[in-house]
């Protein structure tokens, strides 16, 4: 038995020849909610326990809202289950608001996380540029009069100076895609921006004796400041994982996201998708580091063997996340790794 409310919040207030059962009731909620509510029922009448659950429903007129239910067993003389009771409200603008306001206070908190980063990188450079600076000018001016330790000890202050310049620009260039959500989002044709990518990058590219095959890209809103960035920093990914007796083979594609792609990948069904996929023919690595590539200063090498700071694909993540779109990558160790970024036609 449905109240008037419980009908109308099904959307069916108007519709007199509806008549309310169980399977009508699992049928609006959402897929994922199904289980967990017959699960929830079966273990109340099991216990004859009374139990709360919040959980999302679809109208009869395709509108998701969210939804809490209090429900009460009910049992007679004998102790024996007899009915459920429940009262349910929609609860989605109070939702709403909540997210809102945590959003709010995430924002606020990466901001001040954010300028903060970008102050105390830009504070030690100055310092850092005097150790190097003056390390330089002893081994310029004193080399013959240092012993093969001290010239050890002294190149290895060299080297460790490099590396902590290399993570602090890497540091104010990801706190500069980072506070620069808002920036200007227009029509940009990728087989454009690509082209100025690879004509940056044409001295890397020679000297390695890497290809690199387009097909045509689409037109898509972007920042193009950014997927710019994220282009150099795959290609230059894709050739500094090379392996050793191979040249680099790049083969970047695209193509437009299925219905289905996006529902599985979590993505708005209202908005239109691209994949773009960098592929490389490189040392590849173990599926299991396919996420923890993305993080900040995660590294599967060393830098003796493959110098970096460990940012570039932070980066990467961090350019999609700001274009309402993933990142992902396949990868079999010796075989190449394949990064895929999706983004929306429309920002």
């Amino acid at each position: 038995v449905w109240s008037n409310g419980i009908m109308a919040m099904f959307g069916y207030e108007h519709n007199t020849n509806i008549q309310p059962h169980k399977t009508l009731y699992l049928q609006h909620l959402v897929a994922d909610e199904r289980a967990g509510w017959e699960a929830a029922v079966t273990q109340a009448i099991k216990t004859k326990t009374n139990f709360e659950r919040e959980y999302s429903l679809i109208t009869s007129s395709g509108e998701e809202r969210k939804v809490y239910s209090n429900v009460k067993v009910v049992v007679n003389e004998k102790g024996e289950v007899v009915k459920l009771m429940g009262i349910t409200r929609c609860i989605t603008e109070q939702t709403r608001r909540e997210l809102e306001r945590k959003i709010s206070e995430l924002k606020t908190s990466n901001k001040d996380l954010e300028d903060f980063a970008y102050i105390a990188s830009h504070d030690i450079q100055e310092p850092l540029r005097k150790i190097t600076a003056f390390s330089e000018r002893l081994k310029t001016k004193y080399a013959d009069q240092l012993d093969e330790e001290a010239q050890r000890y002294l190149e290895r202050i060299i080297v460790s100076t490099k590396n902590a310049r290399m993570l602090i620009d890497g540091l104010m260039e990801f706190s500069k895609v980072a506070s620069s959500e808002d920036e200007t989002f227009s029509n940009t044709d990728l087989n454009a921006l690509l082209q100025e990518v690879k004509t940056e990058l044409e001295l890397k590219i020679e000297e390695t004796n890497t290809i690199i095959t387009t097909e045509s890209l689409p037109t898509l809103e972007v920042s193009p400041l950014q997927i710019k960035q994220l282009f150099l920093n795959l290609l230059l990914n894709a050739i500094k994982f090379k392996k050793p007796d191979d040249n680099p083979l790049i083969s970047i594609t695209a193509k437009k996201l299925s219905r289905p792609e996006a529902e599985r990948h979590g993505l708005s069904l209202l908005k239109t998708y691209y994949t773009i996929a960098v592929k490389d023919n490189g040392i590849g690595f173990e599926k299991e580091y396919a996420e923890r590539i993305f993080q900040m200063y995660q590294r599967l090498h060393s830098k003796a063997d493959y110098p970096g700071a460990g940012i570039g694909l932070a980066l990467c993540k961090k350019i999609a996340d700001n274009h309402n779109g993933i990142i992902f990558a396949d990868s079999e160790p010796g075989v190449g790794t394949t990064f895929s970024f999706v983004i929306p036609e429309k920002h």
